[in-house]
């Protein structure tokens, strides 16, 4: 495998799984030489297989790999679609990789970020505060979530809402953009 012969590798596995059906390890390689080949489908076949045998086997470190892995590989084929302004796409690959992981905060962040492009303010919001609930607690790092949830409660009309959001979201790199909507564009009070 990472020697780059692949087929090789398959082959190795598909024989140590012949061998032990029950090695969670075996379909983790296997997913991990798909996403290699560029074979989602496959990658994807075996990385459910590698958490699905995990489980059953106790194996929970090859589970947190597995789960990582698919998570993050979602994450960033959504990241992907929300470069090219596919929002539609990005939810729905954010839909999958939360189905591997629902407590990262980056998901929720680019659900936040991909329902206000799509003006979709409630889902918005809702996605912000799961990110809020996900993130770690600093003024910092939650700074963000309360800035996108501005954003939606802005493009909904509460106004004095989105000033407490943008309040909020006034701290480190978000405090120049944060203070504009509350002085200048909203003109909260």
């Amino acid at each position: 495998y990472k020697a780059e012969q692949y087929d090789a590798a398959l082959e190795s596995f598909a024989k140590a799984l012949k061998y032990d059906p029950s090695y969670a390890g075996a379909y983790l390689s296997e997913g991990l030489v798909y996403n290699k080949q560029n074979n989602t489908p496959l990658m994807k076949v075996a990385m459910d297989s590698a958490i699905v045998t995990g489980k059953r086997t106790n194996d929970d470190k090859t589970v947190e790999q597995a789960v990582k892995f698919m998570s993050d590989h979602l994450m960033v084929e959504a990241n992907n679609a929300f470069k090219k302004n596919d929002f539609n796409k990005a939810i729905t690959l954010l839909d999958e990789a939360t189905a591997y992981d629902e407590n990262n905060p980056e998901l929720y962040y680019l659900y936040a970020l991909s329902y206000n492009k799509l003006s979709k303010w409630d889902e918005a919001i809702l996605s912000a505060e799961k990110g809020l609930n996900a993130e770690e607690k600093t003024a910092a790092k939650q700074a963000r979530f309360y800035f996108e949830m501005g954003n939606a409660q802005a493009g909904k009309g509460a106004t004095d809402e989105a000033c407490a959001s943008f309040r909020k979201a006034a701290v480190g790199p978000l405090a120049e953009s944060a203070n504009y909507q509350i002085k200048t564009v909203l003109k909260c009070s």
